[in-house]
């Protein structure tokens, strides 16, 4: 079990650096969990449920899940547990409860959803993230076995979401900075509210509101030189 659990992180963290990739872990994670589904899902504040990746599930059924989501009863108690929380379905709700609900008859016993194991990963002020994963009849309920590979997982997605949440403000930043160094011809400046510049400039107390700065090229360090006074002629 050891050697699953290191390829597993292995595939976590080349994940972070490369999103297309977190399929690639679902399907070896559902594998070693003897799942049939597996999935990555993002929770906004304002409730709203998106899949950002998955396996075994088509994309006709990604759309129901969102829109069938909010009778899932495993959902609201999932969602709200503390970060790193892992959970099985019948640990969550009563299996007759499950299966007398609306999300089951509607939904989940279409993709044969019977059972489940799912994890709070990560939660910030803009996104809630959960691992989920689905057993059908056949396969039975999640046990211990699975909830401490899942436990034993959740320090390592956490930190993965975080090196992705990096990564992409950094990508956005060197775009940004690439941009400008295309159409800017070194030497030359621009002005720029300071509340808009990337990366943010913090400006002195003694800057009125709303100050404008103003950003140079250089041709030795290109465009990362900042002219550190809220007024400059060029």
């Amino acid at each position: 079990m050891e050697t699953k659990l290191l390829e597993l992180v292995g595939l976590i963290y080349d994940a972070a650096q490369d999103p297309a990739r977190w399929k690639e872990f679902l399907q070896r994670y559902a594998s070693v969990m003897d799942c049939h589904i597996a999935q990555l899902e993002l929770i906004t504040p304002n409730s709203r449920t998106s899949v950002s990746a998955s396996i075994g599930l088509s994309e006709s059924d990604i759309r129901e899940f969102t829109r069938f989501s909010p009778l899932n009863p495993w959902a609201p108690l999932c969602y709200s547990a503390p970060t790193g929380a892992v959970a099985t379905s019948h640990e969550l709700v009563m299996d007759a409860d499950y299966l007398n609900g609306g999300y089951y008859h509607e939904f989940g016993r279409r993709i044969d959803q019977r059972y489940g194991l799912a994890g709070l990963v990560i939660r910030t002020s803009s996104v809630t993230s959960v691992i989920g994963a689905v057993r059908n009849k056949s396969a039975g309920p999640c046990t211990t076995r699975e909830t401490d590979i899942l436990l034993a997982l959740m320090p390592h997605l956490a930190r993965a979401m975080r090196m992705h949440s990096q990564f992409v403000q950094l990508n956005a930043q060197a775009e940004s900075l690439m941009e400008a160094w295309i159409v800017w011809r070194p030497g030359s400046c621009c002005w720029m509210d300071v509340a808009t510049c990337c990366p943010p400039i913090k400006p002195p107390s003694a800057w009125p509101r709303g100050a404008m700065v103003c950003i140079c090229l250089s041709e030795a360090y290109g465009p990362a030189i900042w002219r550190s006074r809220p007024r400059c002629k060029n």
